[in-house]
């Protein structure tokens, strides 16, 4: 099973030094005893920096394939990711890969409350964004991942997710930011199945 040789990779090369712990890959979920000298010096985004994920590459999906998974505030809005795409150059299941990873698949309260579909906070501040719609949320992300991460070379999801995410982010309460990418790189693999 690919999955579970994925969580056992993950484990065995970035696991946190806890005596054990449960991972969730998507559809796999693994409890594992880890050595407590586990080398944690490693960033676990590294493992998909060499995957072929790149983000800038065209979905050739559909907007009712995206639509297939999308709930919540998300429901619907693959229309908006194939124009987000077509507009900034960003692979539309990658973004809404995001978009349902941040939002709870368009059920969080920042979604819903602030259609804050992507943990979009205000520049240099903790703050989370407040967006007029969920399209502006998802158009804004377009924009800014392209100018901020593509246009700087940063085109797969291990790159992106160092960034947008980083392991080492004070506001990280939960210590979940250090899987991003291996979430993030999960839901993509669904849409582009």
């Amino acid at each position: 099973n690919n999955a579970y040789s994925e969580c056992m990779d993950y484990i065995a090369n970035y696991g946190k030094t806890q005596n054990s712990s449960t991972y969730n890959f998507g559809t796999a979920t693994l409890t594992s005893r880890i050595n407590t000298n586990t080398n944690t010096n490693l960033n676990p985004q590294d493992r998909f920096n060499n995957v072929n994920t790149n983000i800038n590459t065209a979905y050739t999906g559909s907007a009712s394939d995206l639509n297939k998974r999308l709930k919540g505030v998300l429901s619907g809005k693959g229309d908006v990711f194939i124009k987000a795409q077509k507009e900034y150059g960003i692979n539309a299941a990658f973004l809404a890969s995001v978009c349902v990873h941040e939002s709870g698949n368009g059920s969080s309260n920042m979604a819903k409350n602030k259609n804050n579909v992507g943990g979009v906070r205000y520049p240099g501040k903790t703050e989370f964004r407040t967006f007029n719609s969920v399209d502006e949320c998802i158009m804004y992300m377009a924009s800014f991942l392209k100018k901020s991460y593509i246009d700087k070379g940063l085109t797969t999801i291990g790159q992106v997710g160092a960034k947008y995410c980083p392991a080492n982010d004070p506001t990280d309460k939960k210590g979940t930011n250090n899987l991003w990418a291996s979430r993030v790189s999960s839901l993509y693999k669904d849409y582009s199945s």
